[in-house]
């Protein structure tokens, strides 16, 4: 596809117990034919960093300019004409565009959405004010508040604008879990940490300038418990923070990733005998995808023995995928369905620097077996339930 193609798609994975354990031959010729079926189409004609559903029908992307386009799949788009003597296909037009104004730059990647009720949302967006004087750094939060009748205007301004000397060029932030969605944290280049209140016009509210050594690559706000936050950096460190005292880390996993750490989210839907309270995973440069629950964490009695060069086991590692091969992993998203919460979609990518030709990219579904949730007496007590439930 070209650079700037949205496609919507529709796929369906048969789950394990769907199919009686005695013949799992036919559950492996099931796996074989995923059903994939591609919707619809959209050409936006700009490069596309990252993909936001803020409903159902609607989708934001975040590109290379500073600039947000706000696209309805579902409906028919209007189409810009080609230059004249122009072999490149016409463009779609979104429905509107969200313009932050001059001096801004945003982050490849900075871009959270979160659905208010039926009818409106949040969309926010990271990065920095240009206009600042060389060797200065101003963070800016760029908020949108959304409602139908927004999709009726061709370019929207921002509702609010958040700013912050001192702080880095914002790198991803994520937006508070409760129904009022009046909180925010984000985390910057310089490695910093931050929470910001939604309703004020000022400063962060809480701080904590050096939470990864390097930059702070990503955060994630716990869907299912509103006082945890997760980080991930250049450090190759996966953090768990209490957002009411987030000058200490709860947990602090390390030495598993061996370069920088991308991506990283919690757990949306409970799976059987699991709790997404504690369960979380990260992807990172080095090719790998990690699932940690953090209720195992206290029983690790390793620091630093790197587990990735045959270390000593971590009991807080649930599973190490590393199916991408080595590739960089720069995004996940956890299943949001609640008969099927362990399914992922990972994301990785390998460019040759070398080559004039676009990055080859890699989306790949898959899902780990509960039973890696489960030690000793609970793994032979859920087998034998399963056996009986299949009647094998």
């Amino acid at each position: 596809d070209k650079p700037g193609s949205l496609r919507i798609a529709a796929a369906e994975f048969p789950t394990p117990h769907q199919i009686k354990s005695n013949r799992y031959k036919m559950y492996e010729k099931a796996q074989t034919r995923k059903e994939w079926r591609r919707i619809k189409a959209i050409y936006s004609g700009d490069d596309v960093n990252r993909i936001r559903a803020l409903s159902d029908e609607v989708l934001v992307t975040l590109g290379e300019k500073p600039l947000l386009n706000v696209w309805n799949w579902k409906s028919e788009h209007r189409q810009r004409e080609a230059s004249q003597g122009s072999r490149n296909k016409p463009k779609d037009l979104p429905e509107c565009t969200l313009d932050p104004g001059t001096h801004v730059e945003f982050s490849e990647f900075a871009i959270e959405v979160r659905q208010l009720g039926t009818n409106g949302g949040i969309v926010a967006v990271g990065g920095n004010d240009t206009s600042q004087k060389e060797g200065e750094e101003e963070a800016l939060i760029s908020i949108w508040k959304m409602h139908p009748e927004t999709l009726s205007n061709l370019r929207v301004t921002p509702s609010k604008t958040l700013r912050s000397v001192g702080i880095g060029k914002i790198s991803d932030l994520s937006i508070s879990p409760r129904e009022s969605g009046d909180e925010l944290v984000s985390v910057s280049e310089g490695g910093q940490l931050a929470l910001w209140d939604l309703r004020l016009d000022q400063n962060p509210i809480a701080l904590k300038r050096n939470a990864h050594d390097g930059d702070a690559n990503c955060v994630d706000w716990n869907g299912n418990d509103a006082m945890l936050l997760a980080t991930g950096g250049s450090d190759g460190v996966v953090k768990i923070w209490d957002r009411r005292r987030i000058a200490t880390p709860l947990h602090f996993f390390g030495s598993v990733h061996t370069k920088d750490v991308y991506g990283i989210q919690w757990q949306k839907r409970f799976g059987r005998d699991a709790d997404p309270k504690s369960v979380l995973a990260s992807c990172s440069q080095d090719g790998s995808v990690v699932i940690w629950d953090t209720r195992r964490a206290s029983l690790s009695t390793v620091d630093t023995v790197s587990y990735s060069s045959g270390g000593i086991p971590r009991p807080e590692i649930v599973l190490r995928h590393e199916g991408h091969a080595g590739k960089t992993v720069i995004e996940l998203d956890w299943s949001p369905f609640e008969d099927d919460p362990w399914s992922i979609v990972s994301v990785s990518f390998e460019h040759d620097s070398d080559s004039s030709s676009p990055p080859e990219a890699l989306f790949q579904f898959w899902r780990p077996s509960e039973l890696v949730t489960k030690d000793g007496e609970d793994r032979a007590r859920y087998i034998d339930q399963r056996r009986k439930a299949n009647k094998v």
